[in-house]
């Protein structure tokens, strides 16, 4: 069978490949002439330019048309890349060398989880900020400064909510902390199912699947930050959900 460190080493090596072809490739499908443009445009921002004859939209749907797919390519590997050193640091640190010793994986107990879940929300801001910032600098959003401006506004504006959003966090995991047994094995099942044990299998469940989609989405868009945050996240999940269900283990 195969191994955690094996797979983890082909994420790798595939995030590599990625990366690496990626650096090969250009933004621009001719560069030369996406240089021009730039230059053109800054021009006629600057007014050394009175008549011009692309007008400042065509200048950015030009540069658009001409965009490769090096961005999303590069995206994906550091991606994965992030991903498997993500993983290879929760396996190591959680002593696991074959799949099989999942099984035997405890849960956190409740004040290492609620710590390890109210502090990690706190470099969410963060990653954020880092993740638009890039973009912006890498043309993401195209050269207008008033676009960068509105990107900037809403980022500072998303920040806050975010950092807003670490209450109602705070609340969740105070109360599915309340009455639970940790730690817990984290993929416990229970041999019969009544109706709240279905309900807190569907909520939390629900909840993983969410966060999982999340991860791929991040994954996806280049947000490389959030990825061992999104991973900590689901293990904090893993870990509630045990917790709930740990409650009607011996009942």
């Amino acid at each position: 069978m195969i191994k955690p460190f094996t797979a983890i080493l082909s994420i790798l090596f595939i995030g590599l490949i990625l990366f690496l072809y990626s650096v090969s490739l250009e933004y621009y499908t001719d560069p030369d002439y996406a240089q021009k443009l730039d230059e053109k445009y800054f021009s006629i921002l600057r007014g050394e330019i009175a008549d011009s004859n692309l007008t400042l939209e065509e200048i950015e749907r030009k540069k658009l048309e001409m965009w490769t797919i090096k961005a999303q390519i590069m995206d994906l590997g550091i991606g994965l890349i992030v991903t498997a050193f993500s993983l290879l640091l929760f396996f190591k640190t959680a002593e696991i060398e074959h799949f099989t010793d999942l099984s035997n994986l405890k849960s956190k107990d409740k004040p290492q989880l609620i710590m390890l879940s109210l502090v990690s929300w706190i470099f969410v801001p963060i990653a954020f900020c880092i993740y638009t910032l890039i973009k912006i600098n890498r043309g993401d959003y195209g050269l207008d400064a008033d676009g960068h401006d509105s990107y900037i506004k809403s980022m500072m504006f998303i920040v806050l909510l975010l950092f807003v959003l670490w209450i109602p966090l705070a609340i969740f995991v105070l109360l599915t902390t309340i009455n639970t047994r940790l730690p817990a094995p984290l993929f416990i099942k229970l041999k019969n199912y009544g109706f709240y044990q279905v309900i807190i299998e569907l909520l939390f469940d629900s909840l993983i699947l969410f966060n999982v989609l999340l991860y791929m989405f991040f994954v996806y868009d280049g947000n490389f930050f959030l990825i061992p945050i999104n991973i900590t996240y689901t293990y904090v999940l893993c870990c509630l959900r045990a917790g709930q269900l740990n409650r009607y283990r011996l009942a």
